[in-house]
């Protein structure tokens, strides 16, 4: 929690578990995600009084990739998270194939940087989502 004046007056931070099911993969499970961020909640309302609350936020890593069914709200599988390396084929094949075609070369020739400066990396959520599909 933060106060009008950006100070930070109260943190909350859990820890939950990786699972690397195959070389190169990362995962995390939808619902320790979800009781991190409640726990991790609870500590930060715990440290403050409620009146003082003006508004929630919370951040996290923003390149973790996590499907929706929308008629469950569950989660068919477990989160795609930004370690994983399993799209790096797909990368592979569009920085050789297709990268130039529709992004300008770099003046240092790097064909895996898009516009905005980014490397073509497995990092990047659009990957993942193709990947999971």
């Amino acid at each position: 929690m933060s106060s009008a004046r950006q100070a930070i007056v109260a943190k909350g931070y859990q820890e939950f578990s990786q699972h690397f099911p195959k070389p190169g993969w990362v995962e995390h499970a939808p619902e320790e995600i979800w009781q991190a961020t409640i726990e991790a909640t609870r500590e930060v309302l715990g440290k403050v009084d409620a009146a003082d609350l003006k508004a929630v936020g919370t951040t996290n890593q923003r390149e973790t990739v996590l499907l929706w069914d929308r008629e469950t709200l569950g989660s068919p599988r477990r989160a795609i998270v930004w370690q994983d390396r399993r799209t790096a084929d797909i990368c592979t094949r569009m920085r050789d194939e297709t990268w130039s075609l529709d992004r300008r070369v770099e003046p240092s020739g790097d064909r895996g940087k898009a516009d905005a400066g980014h490397r073509l990396w497995t990092e990047a959520v659009s990957r993942a989502k193709r990947w999971a599909g």
